[in-house]
């Protein structure tokens, strides 16, 4: 798989990298680290140059493994689009950056970086939550954005589609150190008003696709449970997707919240899908967001 991990010396910078690496994504593959300079940036050309040259090395160090490639890139301009512009380039499978969360809000937003990854990359995007500054360059196992007491807590949104079965190969490759809890959960979305839930229930399109869903659960879950995954299912109900998945994401205390995104149409470049667009920007948690037909391995590049 193809890593590329956007660097700004940032303790949230550093959080992002520790948990990619906690999560075991550079183990093998290629990793590309990218620091982008702003454009008409104070300073003299040979300084920056040097002080981007400490920032990749320090970070290559911080995820030195064995077997790993790192490539080291520095591009100019605005953040969002050369971060996009070099996924596109190098073909990656993976873009990896750091969102400062917002703790006096009740949900968490993302900035305008991680907003223009996540909107334009052509692969898929895991946002790293860092939910306080002071202590988020800790290594992962220690650091409140992946749990410090026990296994990873993974959330996956699950519906059957060609993304959410994505979802599954990708958390299916993970390797966290101390293992991980899976929680797969589908949502069936019931209209609430004039109780127009107790016809909808009754219906037998919703019981076939309860027995959809509860068949994908079971067929996601034995996928998982090869790689010795503590895993659980269930199929939930609720008005709202996306909300749903957030509430069960915070009584689950979980760690990363797994999403498929929907296509690549002019549309939907902008519009990633209500659910994955909702969870993504109101998470307290990590987001992996999937792109249709990505797994672990990544897409063929051409």
């Amino acid at each position: 798989m193809k890593v590329l991990i956007a660097v700004d010396g940032s303790a949230c910078a550093f959080s992002a990298v520790d948990f990619v690496k906690g999560l075991g994504l550079t183990m093998s593959g290629d990793v590309t680290l990218l620091t982008v300079v702003p454009a008409g940036h104070e300073g003299s050309g040979s300084e920056i140059d040097r002080q981007v040259d400490e920032l990749l090395q320090e970070t290559s160090r911080r995820l030195a493994k064995k077997d790993v490639a790192i490539r080291c890139r520095t591009r100019r301009g605005h953040a969002g689009h050369e971060i996009v512009a070099e996924c596109q380039q190098w073909g990656a499978d993976l873009v990896v950056v750091g969102s400062h969360g917002h703790r006096a809000l009740h949900r968490f937003l993302l900035g305008s970086v991680s907003e223009q990854v996540l909107r334009h990359a052509p692969c898929s995007a895991l946002i790293v939550r860092s939910q306080d500054a002071k202590s988020a360059s800790r290594e992962i196992r220690e650091s409140r954005t992946c749990s410090a007491t026990g296994p990873l807590r993974v959330l996956v949104g699950f519906d059957g589609s060609e993304p959410s079965q994505a979802g599954i190969e990708f958390v299916a490759q993970l390797a966290p150190d101390g293992g991980q809890q899976v929680q797969i959960a589908s949502v069936q979305v019931v209209i609430t008003y004039f109780r127009m839930d107790l016809l909808q229930k009754q219906s037998p399109e919703w019981q076939r696709h309860k027995q959809e869903l509860i068949s994908g659960l079971e067929d996601a879950a034995a996928r998982l449970s090869e790689s010795a995954m503590s895993v659980s299912t269930g199929v939930h109900e609720g008005d709202d997707e996306g909300e749903e998945l957030l509430e069960l994401a915070d009584a689950f205390h979980a760690d990363l919240i797994v999403v498929g995104a929907t296509g690549r149409s002019a549309v939907e470049q902008f519009l990633l899908g209500s659910v994955s667009d909702r969870v993504a920007h109101h998470a307290k948690s990590s987001v992996l967001v999937v792109r249709s037909g990505q797994s672990a391995d990544g897409p063929p590049h051409e």
